[in-house]
């Protein structure tokens, strides 16, 4: 079962949209609500433009803005990334890169 993300008016009185198109999780708002943000399951932020939806009922364009390796460890439970005000700058949680094995043979084994 996939996730996806939906925004409903907070009055009720319209069906819920459906902003991802393959799956979507951890949405954030930018906070004139002119963009929304979100996870897609391949690591990709996603940026929907959310200006016509009032007046359509429809969301705009969708744009991948990148793609990260984040860290899966609290993805379950809190978003592994977070998003300015102004949409320009995103804080990512990710992983640690490991430190780099050295590999010591010794003669004759």
């Amino acid at each position: 079962d996939r996730e996806e993300v939906y925004v409903r008016s907070i009055d009720g009185q319209r069906p819920a949209v459906q902003m991802s198109l393959d799956g979507g999780e951890h949405p954030m708002w930018r906070r004139d609500s002119r963009e929304l943000f979100y996870l897609s399951p391949t690591d990709e932020i996603v940026a929907v433009d959310m200006v016509s939806i009032a007046r359509t009922g429809s969301p705009g364009v969708r744009k991948s803005l990148f793609r990260v390796v984040l860290n899966d460890i609290i993805r379950e439970q809190q978003p592994p990334f977070a998003v300015a005000p102004d949409g320009q700058k995103f804080l990512l949680n990710v992983p640690s890169p490991p430190e780099p094995l050295t590999f010591i043979q010794l003669p004759g084994r």
